[in-house]
């Protein structure tokens, strides 16, 4: 919200209402927020359909969320390891850079929930549904995605 309010003298250039859209579309940061809350929510086993209906609305695509979750998940994988390896989950070491404290210690949390046949079984899940939404050109990829979604679930 503070991000929002700040950015509202820009918002007013528009000349129009000022909606979540606008602020989504022209607001540098929240959409990224938005998807991290959407994956956690999806890795966490919460409901997540009303969150995935916002980001398609709001213009992303399902392939783009397939990626992002892909990538995430990956992340995740990478912690789980460093913690079994090192001792400690380091996002510096993990990624390359420094997490925020409270981000890392999420991960890491999350990370290590997650066995390591659960992260192969959902990672191939996640590339293959990737595969098929490319290869296919099927129209309704939403579909695909909600059902690879929820498989992935039942996996973690």
């Amino acid at each position: 919200l503070a991000l929002a309010c700040n950015e509202l003298p820009k918002l007013a250039i528009l000349g129009k209402p000022i909606t979540i859209k606008e602020v989504d579309e022209h607001v540098h940061g929240l959409s990224e927020i938005k998807l991290d809350r959407f994956i956690a929510q999806v890795v966490e086993k919460k409901e997540f359909l009303p969150s995935l209906r916002h980001l398609l609305e709001s213009g992303e695509n399902e392939i783009q969320l397939l990626t992002a979750i892909s990538g995430f998940v990956t992340q995740l994988y990478l912690f789980n390891t460093a913690i079994k390896l090192h001792g400690v989950a380091d996002s510096a070491l993990v990624l390359g850079y420094k997490l925020p404290g409270f981000i890392e210690k999420e991960r890491a949390a999350l990370s290590i929930k997650i066995s390591p046949e659960a992260y192969k079984k959902g990672l191939n899940l996640l590339l293959d549904t990737e595969l098929k939404m490319k290869s296919s050109g099927s129209p309704d990829q939403e579909s695909l995605l909600i059902s690879a979604l929820l498989r992935l679930q039942s996996l973690l």
